[in-house]
């Protein structure tokens, strides 16, 4: 193979071929051509994948503490759900149904959980039939406003209806 290096001066073909490599450099100087090459290579391969495992580390302890915080953050939120159920339960356990639609005190603690607390968009108290009994949005509340139809209503009147024990109690 000839090759052709042009110089300012002049052009002065180079020819270069494996065989004339062996002769000029001997075994020590194409040993220390193959290393000079293959070391880099070498190198730049172990550094790739040090980087690469480093980098499938650091993600995966990221996604770790992420899961961990998300956790946290929905056991504050479910635990905020209890407390304001909880506030509720103990109100309604001195309510008429049929006048709790105009009380003015459920509707103002409804609101105020409900303005107090980020995490809850909405209260709103039904009855078993599906009709609204009071509400944080709305008062006095609408009992002509049914949720018997939705999905979320029919599935809890059901858990309900099986937990709830029937007959008469010794």
């Amino acid at each position: 193979m000839a090759t052709t290096i042009t110089g300012e001066d002049k052009d002065l073909p180079v020819s270069i071929s494996i065989s004339k490599l062996k002769r000029l450099l001997g075994r020590p100087g194409l040993a220390l051509i193959s290393v000079s090459i293959s070391l880099p290579l070498i190198l730049l391969a172990l550094v790739s994948w040090q980087s690469y495992d480093q980098t499938i580390r650091t993600a995966r302890d990221r996604a770790e503490r992420s899961v961990d915080v998300l956790k946290e953050h929905a056991l504050k939120v479910f635990e905020t759900h209890r407390l304001a159920v909880d506030q509720i339960n103990e109100r309604l356990r001195s309510v008429n149904w049929e006048t709790a639609g105009g009380d003015q005190a459920l509707h103002e603690l409804l609101r105020r959980l409900q303005t107090g607390m980020d995490q809850i968009a909405t209260i709103t108290i039904t009855d078993e039939e599906g009709r609204m009994r009071a509400s944080s949005r709305i008062f006095p509340a609408d009992p002509s406003i049914s949720f018997a139809d939705r999905d979320w209503f029919q599935a809890l009147n059901r858990a309900m209806k099986k937990a709830l024990p029937r007959g008469r109690l010794a």
